[in-house]
């Protein structure tokens, strides 16, 4: 969020480990997300699949 607050040529040095720290934890949670979004998608799909066969 700090980096769009930084001229474009700022030397970022003293906040290179803070910055990559940043990213990898919104990473870790960007795909701690996608990974809850794709169990709710299939438990959702399964749960479609077994109403239909009950009451077809």
């Amino acid at each position: 969020d700090i980096i769009r607050l930084f001229p474009d040529f700022q030397r970022i040095d003293q906040f290179k480990k803070s910055i990559i720290k940043s990213f990898e934890d919104s990473n870790d949670r960007l795909n701690d997300l996608r990974n809850e979004m794709n169990d709710g998608t299939s438990k959702s799909i399964y749960g479609i699949g077994d109403h239909l066969a009950k009451i077809s």
